[in-house]
């Protein structure tokens, strides 16, 4: 027999001192949950007692604890990317319900300051840099020119790839487009570009489906922007 379940074994006792990085609660737990493998593993050592092969024991129990703890990671994959996902809809929700109101507030409170703080983060403005974007007029052209002098800005389906064109380098068939400065509206670490410079949320929420529409866009939210 291998060692009862009540007794830790030195390869338990390692995990135990690896686990010292986790919570307390979570180190009982992951106690628990090697004493639960070693009786699992007892009782398939005696499942197979008197077999043809009673060592054959380990072989079934390692692979099937390999494979249910792989489903168990495909599992909490699904469910962080869903949770991930519901977090994001609420972020979005509540800029989307108390955005405009926050900014009037902002900038009705700041005085001559760009932002506040809050026992929870700062919120306000940040000013932007000027910031030019390459706009491709003629992509055959551009793709030859970049053929000449930034071939790795080249796909293997002959089109550019703009990260890898030299910052500053204006291809032949291309443009930049140069924003000017500006500032940015954000809430903690979140920011809501561009932001409107009066005290009238400029955000309408006039249907449902302007709400979907909203939660449902993966960029930058805009309060400048009325759903259409």
């Amino acid at each position: 027999m291998i060692e009862q379940a009540n007794t830790p074994s030195p390869v338990d006792a390692a995990l135990m001192a690896l686990g010292e990085e986790l919570s307390p609660h979570e180190q009982e737990q992951l106690v628990g949950d090697m004493l639960a493998e070693t009786a699992g593993a007892n009782a398939e050592q005696m499942a197979y007692e008197g077999t043809e092969d009673p060592d054959a024991w380990v072989a079934a129990y390692m692979t099937r604890r390999m494979a249910e703890l792989d489903e168990n990671d495909r599992l909490l994959k699904e469910f962080v990317a869903r949770e991930t996902k519901r977090r994001g809809y609420i972020r979005k929700g509540l800029t989307y319900k108390w955005g405009p109101t926050l900014q009037a507030y902002i900038n009705r409170v700041r005085g001559k300051k760009q932002s506040i703080d809050t026992p929870h983060g700062r919120t306000g403005y940040r000013k932007q840099p000027q910031r030019a974007t390459l706009v491709i007029d003629d992509e055959s052209v551009a793709v030859n020119h970049a053929a000449e002098i930034c071939p790795d800005a080249i796909k293997i389906a002959r089109t550019i790839l703009k990260s890898e064109v030299p910052e500053g380098v204006v291809l032949r068939g291309t443009h930049l487009d140069t924003k000017p400065e500006s500032n940015m509206f954000f809430i903690g670490k979140y920011k809501v570009n561009p932001a409107k410079a009066d005290d009238q949320p400029a955000l309408e929420h006039t249907s449902r489906a302007d709400a979907e529409q909203f939660l449902s866009r993966a960029d930058e939210i805009n309060f400048d922007e009325v759903p259409q």
